[in-house]
């Protein structure tokens, strides 16, 4: 009966029928169904209301959350000490299963808490709440709910700079799902460790795939929150890696679309997902004003006023972030200042903001506007602010994110442009481009020879500008930024009378477009396929033998093709 009326209320919730999952959650008495109420709760912006209910149930559980900064320095440290050892991944990946009922709920309210404290800027709460259930976890054993805790864990380890023991533990908490999870994945565990934590050691394009699975494996499970976080982490480091635009705006579309039937379309995950959308469309060409997110996708005055009346902050920190980029991109350094003004005069805190996939392009941006607004005002603050940023991303780096080697060096760049020779420059944005060839970052090694050309322009060597703002032009229509091909073709027609350089092309940059429901099911085939080979394998030499035989891999393609038309 208990569990019935579990799964009832999860139903309403997921369907946004609050109303039902409330009198559902007062038809039980017993505490297990509290965690369902705080997740509603949460999702209709009553954040108050529900970390009220929430931790006085973990009070009367016995697990009441701490406050303060001294008690959480010495959990850290404490957790740190022991998850740091080179046999930590081991160990959590091999934890015994959690028995106590009492804790299991504990465990449970705990993941709701932390998602509501993530997506409400409470960081001293949500760090506190992420040492508890790891805790617990250790203690008692683990459950369905420990990969997250260990995920979430493997963003404070990165955040306090211990990037190889994060990266331990992340991919303990995904080997924790593939024992607890009834489809071998924790989407909210994937979304965590992929948008936190991977792009610390490993390349961007690199957690697409695993992002897929999640989000495929968390709707199956009929968790809609999981799936909306792991498309916005997909969504996000797709930009981040060269993806063209056609393809981002379709997968973009494709995930509101889903969205939209499962009524998430406006959940406070889905929403973090919206600014860049509309910056995307803007940069490919379906906006008037590529310096104004409202469009397609949003109106920026309303959606500004909507994330203020939920008190969401971290969308509201997204609509800086596109309009920084759109106004660099495009030459409004008005747009762009104000919006890299609120970021430029704070030191980053990895505990405050979180060690993501999106900090390192914040920064970029934060000083190539500084660096653009000392070119024309003169003002040594603000060149002293792009220097604070250099220094920043310079230290990250040094913890071994080479996503982010290739910013750093256009910076570089463009920082020797204020003083140094001509062929000094040149050679430092030649480096900067061979970075970003080689990552496939397409759209920042045309901005790099964007940068190069107006160098030269401002000497007075057109015929280098000629060139180099060719190389620009041709990738940004090889990534589909429409607009800002017509922007510099309007205002530099000059230049472009003999462009005839081909542009080189690398074997990092990304297949031909398939559109989001494509990609989803061309990922479940694989994913049948792969289950499949390991259920008629009961030993590993059998399972390389079924996979060597061509024959059988073919049979296998048909009966995938086969389950999924049926």
């Amino acid at each position: 009966s208990l569990a019935l009326s579990s799964l009832l209320a999860e139903m309403s919730f997921t369907c946004n029928d609050f109303l039902s999952c409330k009198h559902l959650v007062d038809e039980v008495v017993q505490n297990a169904m509290y965690y369902v109420l705080v997740g509603s709760l949460g999702s209709q912006g009553r954040i108050e209301e529900a970390f009220d209910v929430g931790l006085q149930v973990l009070d009367l559980l016995g697990e009441k959350i701490g406050q303060g900064p001294v008690p959480l320095f010495f959990n850290i440290m404490r957790l740190r000490s022991t998850l740091s050892r080179k046999t930590a991944g081991e160990e959590v990946s091999n934890s015994t299963e959690m028995t106590d009922t009492v804790k299991l709920l504990a465990v449970r309210l705990l993941r709701v808490l932390a998602v509501l404290a993530w997506m409400n800027d409470r960081e001293q709460t949500l760090l506190h709440v992420q040492c508890r259930v790891v805790r617990l976890s250790l203690q008692y054993g683990a459950s369905s709910e420990s990969s997250f805790a260990f995920a979430s864990l493997g963003t404070v380890l990165a955040a306090i700079g211990n990037v190889d023991a994060a990266f331990r533990v992340g991919q303990a908490s995904l080997k924790l799902a593939e024992r607890f999870s009834p489809r071998r994945c924790d989407g909210l565990a994937v979304a965590v460790f992929h948008f936190a934590v991977h792009h610390w050691r490993r390349p961007y394009r690199e957690s697409l795939e695993p992002l897929l699975l999640g989000y495929l494996s968390a709707l199956d499970e009929g968790d809609v929150d999981a799936a909306s976080y792991c498309s916005v982490a997909y969504c996000a480091l797709s930009y981040l890696a060269g993806v063209p635009l056609s393809t981002l705006n379709m997968d973009a579309r494709g995930i509101h679309r889903q969205m939209g039937e499962y009524n998430q379309d406006t959940s406070p995950v889905v929403l973090l997902l919206v600014p860049q959308f509309q910056m995307m469309l803007n940069l490919a060409g379906e906006n008037m004003d590529p310096c104004i997110l409202t469009g397609e996708a949003m109106d920026e005055v309303a959606f500004c006023q909507e994330c203020e009346s939920l008190n969401h902050q971290r969308a509201l920190r997204n609509v800086d972030l596109a309009r920084m980029q759109v106004g660099y991109t495009f030459g409004n350094m008005d747009v762009a200042y104000k919006a890299a003004a609120r970021f430029a005069t704070k030191r980053v805190d990895l505990l405050k903001v979180g060690p993501h996939a999106l900090l390192g392009i914040r920064l970029f941006y934060t000083g190539m506007i500084m660096l653009e607004m000392y070119r024309n005002t003169s003002k040594k603050k603000r060149l002293r602010e792009a220097r604070s940023t250099m220094k920043q991303l310079s230290k990250f780096i040094k913890l071994g994110n080479d996503n982010w080697v290739p910013l750093l060096s256009i910076l570089r760049a463009e920082m020797l442009s204020l003083t140094s020779t001509t062929t000094i420059v040149k050679q430092a944005f030649m480096i900067a481009i061979d970075e970003c060839d080689n990552e496939g970052f397409i759209h920042h090694q045309a901005l790099a020879n964007e940068r190069l050309a107006l160098f030269f322009l401002s000497h007075g060597d057109s015929s280098s500008a000629c060139e180099f703002m060719g190389n620009a032009t041709d990738l940004y229509i090889e990534w589909g930024a429409r607009a800002k091909v017509d922007q510099l073709k309007d205002k530099y027609t000059y230049l472009f009378y003999d462009h005839t350089a081909p542009v080189k092309r690398d074997s990092k940059r990304f297949d031909p477009e398939l559109s989001f429901s494509e990609k989803v099911l061309r990922t479940s085939s694989r994913k049948i396929i792969t289950e499949e080979v390991l259920r008629t394998s009961s030993r590993k030499l059998l399972a390389d033998e079924l996979l060597s035989s061509s024959l059988v891999a073919e049979e296998l393609v048909r009966t995938s093709s086969r389950k999924l038309l049926t």
